[in-house]
C-alpha cells in the first residue's frame, strides 16, 4: 500500500507525504537511552571477544593441536552468541 502511495506521488509530481513520529514521553526516553548503554556494553564486550579470538587463532597456526586454545576459543564463541541474543531481545525492547 506504501508504494503504491509513493509511486502515485512521483507520478503526479507530489512531495511524499512525511511519516509522522510519534512523541515519546520521558520514561520511554530513559527507557530508551539505558537500552541504548547496554547496547553499547555488549559491543565494547563482543569487540574484546573478538580481539581474544584473532589473538587465539594466531597461537593455534603455531600449535594447531593444543587443546587449551580450542577450549577457549569455542567458550569465547559461546559468549559471543549469547550477547547476539541479548542484543536482539534488547533491539525487540526499543521504543521506536
Amino acid at each position: 500500500m506504501r508504494k503504491k502511495q509513493k509511486l502515485e506521488s512521483i507520478v503526479n509530481n507530489d512531495p511524499a507525504p512525511k511519516r509522522e513520529r510519534r512523541a515519546l514521553t520521558p520514561e520511554e526516553k530513559q527507557f530508551n537511552s539505558s537500552i541504548r548503554d547496554q547496547m553499547k556494553g555488549i559491543r565494547t564486550e563482543v569487540r574484546k571477544i573478538k580481539e581474544r579470538q584473532r589473538e587465539l587463532k594466531l597461537l593455534k597456526q603455531n600449535n594447531p593441536q593444543d587443546k587449551a586454545i580450542l577450549d577457549e576459543l569455542a567458550q569465547l564463541k559461546e559468549k559471543k552468541a549469547q550477547f547476539k541474543v541479548q542484543r536482539r531481545s534488547l533491539c525487540d525492547k526499543f521504543h521506536a
